[in-house]
C-alpha cells in the first residue's frame, strides 16, 4: 500500500467521480483506476463501485477511509517530524518590514 494508492482513493471518495479525482490528482484517469485496484488487491476488498454517476464507497470503502485518512495524516506528521528534527524547515516564509526597508529588499 502506497501514499499515492491512499491518495486516489481519498481524493475520488472526496469528489465522487474517478475523472475529476484524477485532473485533481494530475493523474490520467487510467493511471488513477490502476491505482486503486492495486489498492484494493492489497486490502482484499472492493472499496469503490463505479457507475454512470460516478463512483460510491462499499461498505468496506466507508470502514477504510477514516483508517486511509488516519494513514495519510501519521506519514505527513511523521515527514514534518523528520524535518525539524533535521532543521530542514519546509514551506513558505513571510516576511513582515516597514516599507522603507522593503524597498531597499525589492
Amino acid at each position: 500500500m502506497t501514499s499515492e494508492q491512499l491518495r486516489a482513493f481519498l481524493q475520488v471518495a472526496r469528489e465522487g467521480r474517478v475523472s475529476t479525482a484524477a485532473k485533481g490528482l494530475g493523474l490520467s484517469q487510467s493511471g488513477l483506476s490502476r491505482q486503486l485496484q492495486a489498492l484494493e488487491a492489497e486490502v482484499g476488498a472492493r472499496l469503490l463501485v463505479r457507475t454512470p454517476s460516478g463512483a460510491v464507497l462499499t461498505d468496506a470503502g466507508e470502514r477504510f477511509l477514516p483508517h486511509a485518512t488516519r494513514a495519510l495524516e501519521a506519514m505527513a506528521s511523521g515527514r514534518a517530524e523528520l524535518e525539524r528534527l533535521a532543521g530542514t524547515p519546509r514551506g513558505p516564509v513571510v516576511l513582515g518590514v516597514l516599507p522603507t526597508v522593503g524597498a531597499f529588499l525589492a
